[in-house]
């Protein structure tokens, strides 16, 4: 049964910062009445569904929610909501905020998502898949994406199939169909996350996609044959591309790194550190047109020192946009001691924030 007074959230982790982004937004949460929650990290997992079935041995919740580190909460009423849907709903063994009602039969659930809703930094911010319809509560769906997985019955994940950091979700949700219980998709009148995501690897996929389809013909006649294709060539390239625009950056050379950006923009796909980059350049490029004195946005910094920068202004931009007035006093502390402009807050608020218009609001309601 578990403890059903407590939450756990457990999250895979290599990256600290993103981490610590995700537990403050997890401590925004609305705790409900007699619950308690509790947070589990695994570092150094061998694959996810291995590491989440090492979370799932160290606590005795009867409610998980499984968590990307880049995903944050930003609805504080979503443990609540949650909640009734499980307590109201025994048959609903887990929940996601986007799903696809049916599976493709190349298994590729990602690019069949037509329920939930998700604020993202992909354009556009939103994706808002739905309708009045939906209204009454849930949808039954067939898959759900990992970025958030929350259950109330406890399945092993199948870390002796996925060995690496695909398809574990699409498998969960179908080993919860096996097992008698439904997967859905709550209706969000405002979304639940922020995925702080831009690119995805594929690296593993169409062996991890090959594996999912012989294991679950019992559901339908999955593809066996192959489907998708990673390109080693490509991935070398834009790494050398890559290279070429950091050494740009770090030479001082930004206008020409822009240019760069800019000309082979759709490569960028699968390098998030090069779209960062085209974004910097775009920020820069807004403070020259509106008359902005140099030094602009990141003048003076390596390249490296330039993205670690950027995302913590990146962080405090959504932050502001969520609400939390906190973010207002340390952008604007930023502010007067000369490293960032009052125009690079606004460019860097139409590269991430789905309300540019609430950031220079709330921005300039502190400013004044």
């Amino acid at each position: 049964m578990g403890d059903q007074g407590k939450i756990q959230f457990i999250l895979c982790v290599n990256d600290k910062r993103e981490l610590e982004e995700s537990k403050f937004y997890i401590s925004r949460l609305l705790v409900p009445e007699r619950m308690r929650t509790e947070l589990t990290v695994i570092e150094g997992a061998s694959s996810m569904a291995a590491g989440y079935n090492c979370g799932m041995a160290q606590s005795d919740a009867k409610y998980r929610i499984y968590l990307h580190q880049d995903t944050c909460l930003i609805y504080p009423e979503m443990l609540n909501v949650m909640l009734d849907i499980f307590q109201q709903n025994a048959s609903v063994g887990m929940l996601g905020v986007v799903g696809a009602r049916r599976i493709p039969e190349n298994g590729m659930a990602h690019s069949a998502w037509d329920t939930g809703r998700i604020d993202t930094n992909c354009k556009p911010l939103e994706l808002n898949y739905q309708s009045d319809v939906m209204k009454q509560g849930f949808t039954v769906v067939e898959a759900i994406d990992g970025l958030f997985m929350a259950t109330q019955y406890d399945l092993p994940w199948r870390e002796d199939l996925f060995k690496k950091w695909d398809f574990y979700d699409v498998s969960q949700s179908l080993e919860m169909k096996r097992h008698g219980y439904q997967v859905a998709v709550p209706y969000q009148p405002t979304p639940w996350c922020w995925h702080d995501n831009e690119t995805s690897k594929y690296m593993h996929y169409e062996g991890e996609r090959r594996i999912f389809s012989q294991e679950y013909q019992d559901i339908r006649p999955f593809i066996l044959g192959n489907v998708y294709s990673y390109h080693d060539i490509g991935a070398q390239i834009l790494d050398e591309f890559g290279d070429e625009v950091f050494r740009l950056v770090d030479c001082g050379e930004m206008e020409v790194a822009g240019q760069l950006l800019k000309q082979y923009h759709t490569l960028l796909g699968s390098k998030a550190e090069l779209i960062c980059l085209e974004n910097i350049c775009y920020v820069r490029q807004i403070e020259n047109h509106l008359g902005c004195r140099p030094p602009f946005y990141g003048d003076g910094m390596t390249s490296q020192e330039l993205l670690q920068n950027f995302r913590e202004d990146k962080f405090l931009v959504k932050r502001i946009e969520y609400g939390d007035r906190n973010a207002v006093r340390q952008l604007l502390a930023k502010h007067h001691q000369g490293m960032i402009s009052q125009v690079a807050v606004f460019g860097i608020a139409v590269c991430y924030a789905k309300n540019r218009d609430k950031v220079m609001e709330r921005w300039n309601g502190k400013k004044g």
